[in-house]
């Protein structure tokens, strides 16, 4: 992730919280000491990540404009008030609960989805992905290959141990 200013600091804090591992890119010395104060176990390079070709060459997934973000947000607050609400809430519930992403591992084969990962009350699978395509609430006898994604509703435990589950 780059920076920790107003916007990366709570990305940069919502990462923590759902167990992941950052390294902070940010060019003001202020700002980086005042987040090692809290969070002093950080991997950081103090230097400029603006150039977004510089990024993709270093290895970013995605380069994310807060303002295209932003205005997103706003008009889903508009036109889904009690969608926004329920993701909001989840963000703020002691459970952690999120949408998370676990990947199949590439060794598997075509394997019913009901057969990779049991039902269970302690996540939801809301939808599949391979090759481009999405399967919103696959059935249970949704053929899932290695290499796909799987998106659950879950907390941040259930997600381990979904991955874990997965690498047999």
């Amino acid at each position: 992730m780059c920076g920790i200013g107003r916007v990366g600091s709570n990305v940069a804090k919502e990462l923590l919280k759902t167990r992941r591992a950052i390294v902070v890119v940010e060019s003001d010395r202020a700002a980086l000491d005042l987040w090692l104060e809290h969070y002093p176990d950080t991997l950081y390079l103090h230097a400029d990540a603006a150039d977004d070709d510089a990024l993709r060459m270093a290895g970013a997934d995605e380069i994310v404009s807060p303002d295209f973000t932003g205005g997103m947000r706003i008009v889903s607050a508009m036109v889904r008030p009690h969608v926004i609400n329920f993701m909001d809430q989840m963000l703020l519930t002691d459970e952690g609960l999120r949408v998370e992403e676990v990947q199949v591992p590439l060794h598997y084969a075509a394997t019913p989805v009901s057969a990779l990962v049991p039902k269970s009350r302690d996540y939801i699978l809301v939808a599949s992905h391979a090759q481009g395509k999405w399967v919103f609430h696959p059935a249970d006898e949704h053929l899932v290959r290695g290499g796909a994604s799987l998106i659950f509703m879950t907390n941040p435990g259930g997600r381990v141990h979904l991955e874990q589950l997965l690498k047999g």
